[in-house]
């Protein structure tokens, strides 16, 4: 999920982005918001840990770009 969303994130075009908008507003926005609901009830000592975290920072950077994108982040 990482890779796709940097690929999302860093390489797709304004268009390509466009042309994936239910998809993404469906499947990875869904996603996004379903794990960080899940890492909520991660323990303090999972959590913290190097994986978590990168997964706890991905997810919230994701959402937040798809968000500013103007993407309906209530669709999924």
């Amino acid at each position: 999920m990482i890779e796709q969303l940097n690929f999302y994130m860093t390489q797709a075009s304004p268009e390509l982005l466009e042309s994936r908008r239910e998809y993404i507003e469906r499947a990875i926005v869904g996603k996004l918001k379903r794990g960080i609901e899940e890492q909520k009830s991660w323990s303090p000592e999972f959590a913290s840990e190097p994986d978590s975290q990168e997964l706890i920072v991905a997810y919230a950077e994701g959402l937040r770009f798809f968000t500013e994108k103007g993407f309906n982040i209530e669709a999924a």
